[in-house]
């Protein structure tokens, strides 16, 4: 029997002219790269999202879960500030590396 090819993680970038900016479209296979305030799903699964935009949140809150094949993962905020922008409704599906909201620093 012939073993699955693997798949390798990647970043789709954008314009090189442009400065990096992500959207809900862009993948990330790197979440550090990014900085604390992009927060994208760390795999493929379903959202649910805990926190609401412009909910202050801190260091180490949880912020969603992804779930997948019955694995949930948290997804927890790496510094403190206020939800910006949401970039996906609660029970979506998303893909792995794809922005799931920002966060404003305070």
């Amino acid at each position: 029997m012939k073993e699955p090819q693997k798949v390798k993680d990647f970043f789709m970038p954008q314009n090189s002219n442009s400065p990096q900016r992500p959207n809900e479209h862009t993948l990330h296979s790197n979440q550090d790269d990014l900085g604390p305030t992009i927060v994208c799903a760390p795999f493929a699964g379903y959202l649910t999202l805990l926190v609401g935009q412009g909910e202050h949140v801190d260091a180490g809150q949880k912020l969603a879960i992804v779930e997948a094949l019955k694995v949930e993962t948290l997804v927890t905020a790496r510094t403190h500030g206020r939800v910006g922008r949401i970039t996906h409704t609660d029970g979506s599906y998303v893909t792995g590396g794809q922005l799931l909201l920002t966060i404003v620093p305070e």
